[in-house]
């Protein structure tokens, strides 16, 4: 497939999100024609490199991705999230992430649940503000696209990731006194090592390999809490940053940090 064939006008978030998916999840950018001349639409559906979203009034799950004629289907986006799992394109890989922002996507189109000013659906509905016709409007959905993709490839690399930072957190080297070392930073971590989950750690550390400097983080008591799972760090002086709400600081090197939290390497 070559191109994205989509309407004009104004755009919401199924045919974004949708374009968005078939980019990321195909690693590739496609030429984006928006139409909804009858000509262009009949040319672009006997044209078998052409994914025709939104449009047309056709559904065959292969290249034509049109829901308006039929009230059953899922709007553009879960149609093709489906095709993208039907054709082998998640590896096997358990998107949830991805499978509920499609489906709160699908909801909100179909008038089934709307989504609030700021989640995604009214959010992407912001790019359409103002009068804006033609190719302003065509750039405006680009930009959106762009967002969208963001978004999508940023839940992607998340899922991917789950197995490293699993690794990663388990095998965390105990320092003694609720303080455990991290191999190497993941952004993840948080999500296996919390009070709930792990409820002896208070401390998580590890070495910042671009900077050099070492870092050090409360845990939360849960995934979505603030709530610290130990005593907040307090301000010093020897610290680089030490944040005002005592969850996070940085040293300039590992035996300042190690001082400043009394470890004793064994």
């Amino acid at each position: 497939m070559n191109v994205i064939v989509t309407h004009n006008g104004i755009f919401h978030a199924d045919e974004v999100l949708a374009t968005a998916l078939l980019e990321v999840f195909n690693d590739r950018e496609y030429n984006i024609l928006r139409t909804r001349d009858d000509k262009e639409l009949s040319n672009a559906i006997k044209n078998s490199q052409a994914y025709v979203i939104d449009v047309g009034g056709c559904y065959d799950g292969l290249t034509l991705f049109d829901h308006h004629h039929d009230s059953n289907l899922l709007s553009s986006a879960g149609l093709i999230w489906q095709h993208i799992k039907d054709n082998g394109l998640t590896n096997d890989f358990d998107y949830k992430k991805i499978d509920s922002l499609v489906s709160e996507v699908d909801d909100h189109d179909r008038g089934i649940k709307f989504q609030s000013m700021f989640e995604f659906s009214n959010l992407i509905q912001t790019y359409n503000a103002g009068n804006i016709y033609g190719e302003e409007q065509n750039e405006a959905f680009i930009s959106a696209v762009y967002f969208a993709k963001t978004v999508i490839a940023s839940y992607k690399r998340d899922t991917e990731l789950i197995e490293k930072a699993t690794e990663i957190t388990e095998n965390a080297k105990d320092l003694g006194n609720g303080v455990f070392l991290l191999s190497e930073f993941i952004h993840l971590w948080g999500s296996f090592i919390n009070g709930t989950k792990r409820p002896e750690v208070n401390r998580v550390i590890w070495e910042d390999k671009h900077t050099g400097e070492w870092k050090v983080q409360v845990p939360n008591i849960k995934r979505g809490d603030f709530t610290l799972n130990g005593e907040a760090l307090l301000q010093n002086e020897n610290m680089k940053f030490v944040h005002a709400n005592g969850f996070f600081a940085v040293a300039v090197d590992k035996n300042t940090l190690y001082s400043y939290l009394g470890i004793k390497e064994s």
